[in-house]
């Protein structure tokens, strides 16, 4: 992939960071930032958390993107969230991979949501993932820094794969699983397959693609790329789940940085969704 073409590719981003309020409630642990909810119950995990981004399909952010931590009530809502916000650099061009931690500060929009902000811009092309936890549980989402707005600008394929449904559906109907359910894309096993499910088969677009690119920033020595991966689907007619995996049960680098992609020629935005492999 040369240089015009990796450029492309990375101008998918967001418009712009989240517009949030004035105050917060601020805690302490060993100098990391933590959500204080005073109104909450003996509520110790993260599921009835949402974490958005104002384009929350897109795995693209822009150098000044919030993070959105919404819940649907108080009680709902740990007593207390720790946050943390890494710059993920991979092994490659004669370095050393590293998880750099970035100063961050939390601002409260409400008493059920607040947004995470790094207070330096982030890297254009920097590999990030947000570290949400409390005593029991832990929430770990990982987004690449691109350029532009979060379109992509060529709907060019290589490898990846066309599938046809004869649904009726659209994607705003897709769940997509990953590691049986794991509901964290940092650190996933390099055997992951991922799982596309629709309520029924019915329910999914009549068309639609899927594709799988192995992203790397540029590191030390090496150049930027972003190339598509040989990738093969499962599906069980009838059912409205695909699996998705590396041809030939190939294994996912390790310690490595992919993007799965699906759209559809009817579907007004495509999905991106980054991984980070263990290791």
């Amino acid at each position: 992939m040369n240089r015009k073409q990796f450029c492309g590719l990375a101008t998918f981003l967001l418009t712009g960071g989240i517009n949030a309020g004035c105050s917060a409630g601020l805690g302490g642990d060993d100098e990391t930032p933590a959500i204080s909810n005073a109104g909450a119950a003996g509520v110790t995990d993260l599921s009835r958390m949402t974490l958005q981004l104002a384009h929350p399909q897109s795995a693209f952010i822009n150098v000044n993107t919030g993070f959105l931590l919404q819940w649907a009530s108080p009680a709902d809502a740990p007593r207390t969230v720790r946050a943390r916000l890494y710059r993920f650099r991979e092994r490659r061009g004669g370095e050393e991979r590293t998880d750099e931690e970035q100063e961050i500060r939390i601002v409260a929009n409400s008493d059920v949501s607040w947004t995470v902000f790094a207070r330096a811009l982030l890297a254009q092309g920097g590999v990030y993932f947000v570290d949400l936890y409390t005593d029991t549980d832990r929430v770990r989402r990982a987004y690449i820094v691109g350029g532009g707005r979060a379109e992509p600008l060529s709907q060019e394929r290589g490898r990846g794969v066309e599938i046809q449904t004869g649904g009726s559906g659209s994607l705003r109907n897709l769940t997509l699983d990953w590691s049986g359910g794991d509901r964290n894309p940092v650190g996933i096993a390099r055997s992951n397959r991922f799982v596309l499910s629709f309520p029924t088969e019915t329910d999914a677009p009549p068309n639609f693609w899927v594709r799988l690119r192995r992203y790397k920033e540029r590191r030390g020595t090496d150049e930027p790329s972003a190339d598509e991966q040989d990738i093969e689907i499962r599906h069980d007619a009838g059912t409205g789940v695909w699996v998705v995996e590396r041809r030939n049960n190939f294994l996912l680098d390790r310690g490595a940085v992919y993007i799965l992609e699906v759209g559809g020629a009817d579907e007004p935005r495509q999905r991106n969704y980054v991984f980070l492999t263990e290791g």
